[in-house]
């Protein structure tokens, strides 16, 4: 028996003695406290999926499939990332691009779990494609938000401050107060979000605009980003892709290449697992089935960090992304179903000023 499990019967046996239980029911209120609460139901991922609202774009080389925000019937209604523009498949030359990489979704999960062969996500963590996310740190208003007060996540819409006073989490589900107004204008090659939130509790309000748009005869895809700050405070953000990439499955493989415009420096110990040369990261080998590799990689002054980068598997597939700003910061995160290179980007509005920025996804079907 493993000692957490002793420790728990043996609390249980004398806490069953103390109450004047017989030996058989202390045995059975012992047993009782030690057994695991059960899991929370999953909802299983592929049938969120299709029910969710979502429209189909394309440009006779890709085609891709844009799930579209909705409080009630979204696929993703969480608190974590942008509610718009996660792509639920993109495929080029019969090669599927994103996609699902868990099984399921319960509340009860802070990140993603393994459980058994399935991977269950949390509803925050619940993202797929290239996924924007703004202050993973610390959102607008936190800080000087009072507890039970309004702070704003961009994406999302106002929030409300727990009381408890715990710090900021990525991973807490936190009261969703107002998502704002959003609109959706699509056509046979693009899509375009527009959400206006106004919190004036916190001072903060913001118009930001999201177009995924495929360019002709390029197998390319922009995502052009627009914020314009409409509240009363000034504007400070931090935002990051996520970069969902799945490859069709097992994306994690030896051989898998990720590479920057400058030389990679790990922040981490790669141990077997991957080998720097220069600009490019190389997997020597597969991960495991409950197995995480992740590292930061350090990023130098904006003129040496250009926000060109690239992954691609030992058959070629895979994409390269530039952007018209600078890098702030790059991670890497991968499991077994995985594989996302994580750029970070600042942004800054004054009250009445816009800010506007793009990325630009080129995807590759061969070496």
């Amino acid at each position: 028996m493993a000692r957490k499990t002793l420790h728990a019967l043996c609390l249980g046996l004398l806490a069953g003695a103390a109450l004047g239980l017989g030996p058989a029911a202390a045995q059975q209120a012992a047993q009782q406290a030690s057994t695991p609460a059960p899991h929370a139901p999953v909802i299983p991922a592929k049938t969120a999926l299709a029910a969710a609202p979502q429209v189909k774009i394309g440009n006779k080389l890709l085609s891709a499939t844009v799930l579209l925000p909705d409080p009630d019937k979204g696929f993703y209604r969480g608190v974590r990332f942008d509610w718009a523009g996660m792509i639920a498949s993109l495929t080029y030359k019969g090669h599927e691009y994103y996609g699902l990489w868990f099984d399921g979704v319960a509340p009860d999960v802070r990140d993603y779990a393994f459980r058994g062969d399935e991977i269950v996500a949390s509803p925050n963590t619940a993202a797929v494609g290239p996924a924007d996310a703004y202050d993973p740190s610390q959102p607008l208003g936190w800080a000087e938000a009072a507890p039970g007060g309004t702070f704003v996540k961009i994406g999302v819409g106002v929030l409300r401050k727990p009381t408890d006073g715990a710090n900021y989490s990525s991973f807490r589900a936190y009261e969703l107060v107002d998502h704002g107004t959003w609109k959706v204008q699509a056509k046979a090659d693009r899509v375009v979000f527009t959400q206006t939130v106004s919190d004036p509790i916190s001072g903060y309000g913001y118009v930001y605009s999201k177009e995924l748009r495929l360019q002709p005869g390029q197998p390319v895809l922009e995502i052009r980003h627009s914020l314009k700050n409409i509240g009363a405070k000034s504007i400070t953000t931090t935002t990051f892709n996520h970069n969902f990439l799945t490859l069709g499955g097992a994306p994690a493989q030896a051989g898998l290449r990720v590479g920057a415009a400058f030389d990679l420096r790990p922040g981490k110990p790669l141990k077997d697992v991957a080998a720097v040369e220069g600009q490019t990261l190389t997997y020597q080998r597969a991960l495991g089935a409950e197995e995480v590799f992740s590292t930061p990689f350090a990023v130098g002054d904006p003129a040496s960090s250009a926000y060109d980068l690239s992954v691609r598997n030992a058959h070629g597939v895979g994409y390269g992304v530039r952007a018209d700003r600078p890098l702030t910061s790059l991670q890497l995160w991968s499991i077994r179903s995985i594989v996302a290179f994580e750029p970070f980007l600042t942004l800054a509005a004054q009250p009445q000023q816009t800010v506007t920025w793009t990325y630009s996804y080129r995807y590759a079907a061969q070496p």
